[in-house]
């Protein structure tokens, strides 16, 4: 046999054997594993009657809540709007919304306007006192990106009104009750942070929680309450830190809607348009993408954020991940799946959430510290001069004066 044959024999051979090594890589690249167990991830939900759930009576307060220019999502949401239609807004009455925005946060007071929106309002007060009596709290679950919360701007609303109505209080000489308005406040936003609801009803909860905390201070250096009662308040506020039973479930939600994108994704149900990628895949094959990969990957970066919930802000962890790339979904072995996996546990998302958590705790110290303060004054007519010499008249310092000035966040205020 000629030479010429042979090499031609053997290039053919080399590239017979390369085709095949590449189908049985591509094969292997596109091998999808079994379904991971996620059944820690699963979100425990009670069998609540309505009559006991104080979601019930807190979204029926956003309907009736009576506030200038206000319009309820939920009551356009039962309506069966897709969205709450545009309106033309009377001037006069967004004049009046935006006076009491800043009212209900301290910057202005109009006692006629005050007085309008709470005589409007007894039937919404009612109903608040309904939900935060209610032995449960929990909302509808919460089953993809298209499921409808609206809500949580009626909440945010409501939020207002309390704070207005503490603020009336006050400034009529009714102090216990505005502190104690101020009280439900933060009951109200920490209720709602345990709803088992997503990241967006835990940002909410906490958002509401924070204005309750905020009227509470600012009252505090005007207030003429004994220390009885500071203390008391003081002591309420003692179960309000973070609601980290209530964050866990959040993320556990939020891994079931990424789950449940996934397995629409796989299946044809939706289309990665709707994920940012017009026009790029309808249905991706396996080669680029293995739903139950992607699915244990999303699992493992949800437990890793849930481990960090009540870590110190210096100890916590994030999975890294690098930024999505749309050239990197053509190459083989589940890029789409990573893609995905990226949009869906951002880990700048986590961080943002640990970061308010911890800032979160630390208003809530803070706030306990003040009353606490402000209730060693009212009984020794002055302020401690250091926190760890009042609690331990006998200590010797071994160290620098200034670092006993103030009490760590973590410390236990004990009455």
């Amino acid at each position: 046999m000629k030479t010429r044959y042979k090499v031609l024999i053997i290039l053919a051979a080399v590239v017979g054997l390369l085709g095949a090594a590449a189908m049985v890589t591509l094969v292997i690249l596109s091998m999808d594993e079994p379904p991971p167990d996620d059944s820690d991830l699963q979100v425990h939900r009670l069998d609540v009657a309505e009559d006991e759930n104080g979601y019930t009576y807190l979204r029926e307060a956003g309907k009736v809540l009576w506030w200038p220019g206000y319009d309820s999502g939920a009551a356009y949401a039962d309506a069966g709007f897709p969205e709450e239609p545009e309106r033309q807004k009377d001037p006069v009455e967004m004049e009046k919304a935006e006076r009491l925005e800043k009212i209900a946060a301290g910057k202005d007071w109009d006692d006629v306007l005050v007085d309008e929106v709470l005589a409007h309002n007894a039937e919404t007060f009612a109903l608040i006192e309904k939900a935060l009596a209610c032995p449960h709290f929990q909302v509808p679950p919460v089953l993809s990106i298209f499921t409808r919360v609206p809500e949580i701007f009626d909440w945010l609303s409501l939020m207002n009104l309390q704070a207005v109505r503490a603020r009336a209080f006050f400034k009529r000489g009714r102090e216990k009750q505005a502190f104690d308005e101020a009280l439900k406040i933060v009951r109200t936003g920490h209720t709602i942070q345990g709803a088992k609801g997503c990241l967006i009803h835990y940002s909410v909860g906490q958002t509401v929680k924070l204005r309750g905390l905020e009227v509470m201070r600012q009252m505090l250096p005007a207030t003429v309450l004994d220390a009885k009662q500071l203390k008391a308040c003081a002591k309420s506020l003692v179960s309000h830190d973070a609601n980290e039973d209530g964050l866990t479930d959040a993320f556990r939600v939020e891994y079931q809607i990424a789950k449940q994108a996934i397995d629409d994704v796989a299946t044809g149900k939706q289309s990665l348009a709707l994920r940012g990628l017009p026009g790029l895949f309808e249905t991706p094959n396996r080669l680029v993408f293995q739903p139950n990969r992607t699915k244990r990957l999303l699992a493992e970066d949800h437990r890793a954020t849930i481990e960090s919930l009540g870590s110190p802000y210096a100890a916590m962890a994030f999975p890294e991940m690098p930024e999505p790339q749309t050239w990197r979904l053509w190459l083989p072995g589940n890029s789409v799946g990573e893609y995905l996996r990226v949009l869906s546990a951002s880990p700048m998302m986590a961080y943002t959430i640990l970061v308010l958590k911890c800032q979160e705790n630390v208003e809530v110290a803070a706030t306990r510290v003040l009353l606490a303060m402000k209730a060693f004054k009212g009984e020794k007519g002055r302020l401690p001069k250091t926190w760890w010499k009042e609690e331990n008249p006998g200590f010797e310092e071994d160290v620098e004066p200034e670092i006993w000035q103030l009490p760590d966040p973590s410390f236990p205020i004990e009455f």
